[in-house]
């Protein structure tokens, strides 16, 4: 059997669009607190430790650079979803307020409600496969 060669070039053009779609559906959502999308990475990071995290932390969790990180971060804390532990900003760790609280459980409303649109069009059999190939992919690349 002689072997056919791909052209999956086009993939991270599809997780992009998936990504962009998702995200588009939280818009509402970020427009009534004033966020936008790179917010909403940080707000479900820090959610998930509530004892909270540093910067170099959020920025190795997040896979993003130092100077968003800190800028995005700056950001939050003026706007009021996360305080800082301490004074200075690279080693003091970062909580979310309940103001953040309240747009994380907004989010993951939304996020019940993308999902569940997603499980509308496919088998359990294809999501299975779905994640399972994301996984290994994602594993591939690390």
């Amino acid at each position: 059997m002689i072997a056919v060669e791909r052209d999956i070039s086009y993939l991270p053009v599809l997780f992009h669009t998936l990504n962009k779609l998702m995200m588009e559906q939280h818009e509402d959502i970020l427009k009534e607190f004033e966020l936008t999308r790179r917010h909403v990475p940080f707000l479900i990071m820090l959610s998930r430790y509530p004892e909270g995290l540093t910067q170099q932390e959020l920025s190795e969790k997040l896979n993003l650079d130092k100077a968003h990180t800190s800028r995005t971060l700056r950001d939050l804390e003026a706007k009021g979803y996360v305080n800082k532990l301490g004074e200075t900003a690279y080693k003091n760790k970062y909580v979310e307020t309940g103001t953040a609280q309240k747009v994380k459980c907004l989010v993951e409303k939304k996020n019940h409600d993308i999902v569940n649109k997603i499980l509308e069009v496919l088998t359990d059999d294809e999501l299975d496969a779905f994640e399972n190939l994301v996984k290994k992919i994602t594993s591939s690349l690390q």
